[in-house]
């Protein structure tokens, strides 16, 4: 914290894909996420990947 307090939270992992245009919105939403739960910052790595839908198996 600020204040050199020490605080633990409960942590959720969201994995986001999005169009690289779109990085501006992305980062905007976290923000008001960020302020909606009175966080301090926000963690938010971006990575490259390729994103394939695969749809279930079924045979013939």
């Amino acid at each position: 914290m600020k204040d050199g307090s020490k605080q633990t939270d409960v942590l959720e992992e969201v994995w986001v894909a999005f169009e690289e245009g779109d990085q501006p919105a992305l980062r905007e939403l976290v923000a008001r996420f960020c302020s909606l739960l009175g966080q301090e910052a926000m963690y938010l790595e971006f990575t490259a990947s390729e994103i394939e839908l695969i749809p279930p198996y079924e045979e013939s």
